[in-house]
């Protein structure tokens, strides 16, 4: 089970730590309620798989760091990790809820190139 959404573990009530990963997930899943009219559970179920695709990517970029490792073995596994994050999403939205999401994705890549 993931932290509520939005919650953040600072000690200081007001302090948001906008490079975090709860605080990232929390953007992401907020941006696709707002696109796609999410239910609680489809929140909850997003959320989760967000923080823990960004969660295992920090992890990975330290580990590489320290390495100093193969930046293609590295970008394999960061490939891998986003299409299990993107599969569990899809997994939690209806279809017209996923056509959404693909011109989501789309404009979220025009606009970013990411």
């Amino acid at each position: 089970m993931c932290i509520a959404l939005g919650q953040t573990s600072t000690s200081d009530e007001y302090a948001i730590d906008y490079s975090s990963p709860e605080y990232k997930a929390s953007l992401f899943t907020n941006n696709l309620i707002k696109e796609l009219g999410l239910t609680g559970e489809q929140r909850e179920k997003v959320y989760c798989a967000r923080l823990s695709f960004l969660q295992k990517k920090g992890a990975l970029m330290e580990a590489h760091k320290a390495k100093g490792g193969d930046s293609m073995g590295a970008r394999m596994q960061l490939y891998e990790m986003r299409k299990t994050c993107d599969r569990t999403i899809r997994e939690a939205l209806t279809p017209t809820q996923i056509e959404r999401y693909n011109a989501y994705l789309a404009a979220q890549e025009a606009l970013y190139g990411h």
